[in-house]
């Protein structure tokens, strides 16, 4: 506890005496404005939310030389990085999930940039590696964000988001075979999935416009279904809210994938509760009936289900 201290007072020291002699870039205001309902917000920085412009790129490069300058005139910088890379250097593992006899886990052998999904066949058998992300890009920025298995473990969904983007990519493997499908799903953002009938349900944004994607509200959240096999254009629209195009959607199934329950929250209210549907799915069509109809002040999530009965956890 005592080096940790000494060390930040070094920090601390450092950093006030080289912040008086900072000439830091010259950022430009905008008398850009916003109207939300009535209420005026300033935004004089809204330019460099563009961040392919070539303006941008200058600032964030001046930026950059300023802190590297800064960072690399600490005597001790290379010591620093040495020792905590040795502190972290030992071998991380997650919390196992079981799935039909297999048991899944991620490991870091120390220093992985990700870390790698792997899976065991009962308690003794052998480890295979499901999908390791360090090899799926040079500088090691690809992170599998999403791994959903369908009930009988024949098939996951993989979303694989890149450069630090969070977008992610939708995939679907084989668990069988370990091949991936021809499945691609593109314009998704922090979704789960709900399994059901030959497919699974997700929630996506409408396609950004050109060159906008990484700059564009997420406005619009809807939730659709994909059935394996086909391509994405052929999904079909199940729930969306025209009232309010903050909102956004989570989706999960039963462990039997019998039902499919999706939460909707509002970015626009507050306090942030939420509202819950349920799907039967023995049934066509899709209908997703309300167990809770509005938006309030708590929130509720569906633990399990038994038979026609759900346990539903609130904080109601």
């Amino acid at each position: 506890m005592r080096n940790k201290t000494v060390i930040y007072l070094l920090l601390s020291l450092i950093s006030l005496q080289s912040s008086s002699q900072l000439n830091y870039p010259v950022t430009r205001k905008t008398d850009h404005t916003d109207d939300y309902r009535g209420i005026i917000v300033k935004d004089p920085y809204r330019w460099l939310e563009s961040d392919t412009a070539t303006e941008t790129k200058e600032w964030v490069t001046s930026q950059n030389n300023l802190t590297n300058a800064q960072l690399d005139a600490i005597p001790f910088r290379q010591q620093m990085i040495k020792r905590v890379s040795e502190v972290f250097d030992y071998p991380k593992y997650s919390l196992p999930f079981e799935n039909t006899g297999y048991y899944y886990f991620y490991k870091n052998d120390g220093l992985q940039n990700q870390d790698v999904l792997f899976r065991q066949k009962g308690l003794n058998g052998s480890v295979d590696t499901v999908i390791d992300p360090n090899r799926l890009s040079e500088d090691g920025t690809s992170r599998l964000r999403t791994f959903m298995l369908s009930k009988d473990g024949h098939y996951a969904v993989l979303g694989i988001s890149r450069a630090g983007s969070d977008w992610e990519t939708f995939t679907v493997r084989d668990m069988l075979t370990g091949k991936d499908l021809a499945d691609e799903l593109s314009w998704i953002k922090s979704s789960s999935v709900g399994w059901a009938n030959g497919g699974f349900y997700y929630s996506r944004f409408p396609k950004p416009e050109e060159g906008k994607d990484l700059t564009s509200s997420n406005t619009g959240n809807q939730v659709w279904f994909h059935r394996l096999g086909t391509p994405q254009n052929e999904d079909k629209m199940i729930v969306e809210n025209k009232l309010d195009s903050t909102v956004f959607y989570g989706v999960t199934s039963s462990e039997d994938e019998q039902y499919t329950f999706v939460y909707m929250r509002s970015g626009a209210t507050d306090p942030q509760g939420n509202v819950l549907y349920y799907c039967d799915n023995s049934i066509a069509g899709h209908k997703f009936i309300p167990l809770i109809k509005e938006i309030g002040k708590f929130n509720y999530s569906v633990l399990q289900s038994t038979g026609k009965k759900f346990v539903i956890w609130t904080d109601e």
